[in-house]
């Protein structure tokens, strides 16, 4: 088979390709359309397993903010994580106990990162965290939440000085 005999064979096939295909999709099939994603939209998830008292909450704080909670056999918060007032986001844990925050990782609106750890009444007790890009703040307090000892600035970067000359 030549040249000429090759392409009159493949421009054929492929024009009675697109006829048949056509032809088909006519009778027999119908409309192509894009698949939509689906989405669900609530104010509030729950995961929760039939015989088992732990769950999983997905939806918002009193604050009206968004929250992810980790609740107990007796329905006690003892994990959250999520927003609160001015941007700053929280990873929370909570004490089986006495129901209150007894650890916190933060990170301000500004992203400075704090680590918290409190008391068992929820008073913070110990403070660590970066104040900006060159302090680190380091804060005690007593079982008040007074200041015990509060170091603003433990580290600052040394500026060089400028040579003259």
């Amino acid at each position: 088979m030549n040249q000429k005999q090759f392409l009159t064979l493949a421009l054929l096939a492929s024009c009675f390709g697109l006829l048949g295909g056509g032809l088909s999709n006519f009778y027999f099939g119908e409309k192509a359309e894009a698949q939509s994603s689906n989405t669900v939209i609530a104010d509030r998830f729950i995961l929760s397993q039939a015989g088992n008292a732990f769950e999983a909450e997905l939806g918002f704080n009193d604050e009206g903010l968004p929250s992810f909670f980790f609740k107990d056999g007796d329905g006690n918060k003892r994990i959250n994580m999520g927003l609160d007032k001015g941007g700053i986001t929280y990873f929370s844990f909570y004490d089986p106990f006495n129901k209150n925050e007894r650890m916190a990782f933060y990170t301000a609106f500004d992203g400075a990162p704090f680590v918290q750890l409190n008391d068992k009444n929820g008073n913070p007790r110990a403070i660590l965290g970066m104040g900006d890009e060159e302090n680190v703040i380091l804060e005690f307090y007593d079982k008040s939440a007074r200041p015990v000892w509060l170091v603003p600035k433990i580290f600052k970067k040394k500026k060089k000085k400028k040579k003259k000359g």
